[in-house]
């Protein structure tokens, strides 16, 4: 497989255009991407669980304190858009009458 024709293949699939330097910088790159999973295909790992995560988490959570709540949603909107009384919001029809 030629790295760089790759490289020139999907920078024209995502509609890049690439110098021929940059062309050959990106092959470099990839190319040694590529030899460092070549690398890891290396590794004994027989008998080891596979893990998503290697450390494992802990979930912290705050302790729930009830406030009041203090923010009126009505307040930046125009009159004629709120029925405060009952706090809805009016919007238009979108249905025929």
């Amino acid at each position: 497989m030629d790295v760089r024709e790759e490289v020139g293949r999907a920078a024209r699939a995502a509609r890049l255009v690439l110098s021929p330097q940059e062309e050959e910088r990106f092959a470099v790159e990839i190319t040694a991407i590529l030899d460092a999973f070549c690398t890891l295909n290396e590794v004994n790992v027989d008998g080891v669980e596979p893990s998503f995560h290697p450390i494992k988490a802990k979930t912290e959570l705050r302790a729930d304190e009830p406030r009041v709540y203090e923010w009126d949603p009505f307040a930046n909107s125009l009159p004629e858009n709120v029925l405060r009384e009952r706090r809805l919001f009016i919007g238009p029809k979108v249905l025929g009458e």
